[in-house]
């Protein structure tokens, strides 16, 4: 038994060792790779030019000389209509019946959202003719909206979604 676990430790020093040569390896490898990129640094990818880059700061503008003002003004609405002209060509457009479709959709939510509107305006005219000529009014209106604020802030408070 004694030499049953001799043998199991010298396996694991063994194991260890391996692994401590495999470290050794991978450390000299990557020693030799730092090496050889401070070796090559700069030049494995261009050549220098011998001289310094001029910046951006120091450029001149090249401005563009091409006609008077009157030609390059003329020139620039043409580049922007030809501009206007090829994405109108890319646009798909509706056919006649989703044209049609589609316009009545808008012509119905509008007319239904101007009456609604129509209706709550009379509503709040009403409302406040007879809140100036009776402040009670104002008094159970205003009790009443924060009787339902309260209410729906109960209610949407445990309902809220989390994204």
């Amino acid at each position: 038994m004694a030499q049953e676990a001799i043998e199991k430790n010298s396996g694991r020093r063994r194991r260890g060792n391996l692994a401590e040569e495999v470290l050794e390896e991978v450390e000299e490898l990557e020693e030799e790779i730092d090496e050889e990129e401070d070796e090559n640094k700069g030049s494995a990818y261009t050549e220098r030019k011998g001289r310094a880059t001029p910046g951006k700061r120091n450029r001149q503008v090249e401005a563009e000389d091409r006609g008077n003002f009157i030609v390059r003004f003329f020139r620039g609405i043409r580049n922007y209509l030809r501009g206007v002209k090829e994405e109108l060509e890319k646009v798909v457009w509706p056919t006649r019946e989703e044209l049609v479709r589609l316009s009545r959709i808008i012509l119905i939510v509008t007319l239904t959202m101007a009456i609604a509107l129509g209706i709550l305006t009379f509503l709040f005219n009403e409302l406040f003719k007879l809140g100036f000529e009776n402040n009670v009014v104002f008094l159970l209106f205003f009790a009443g909206m924060g009787v339902l604020f309260f209410i729906g802030s109960r209610v949407f408070r445990n309902s809220e979604t989390s994204y």
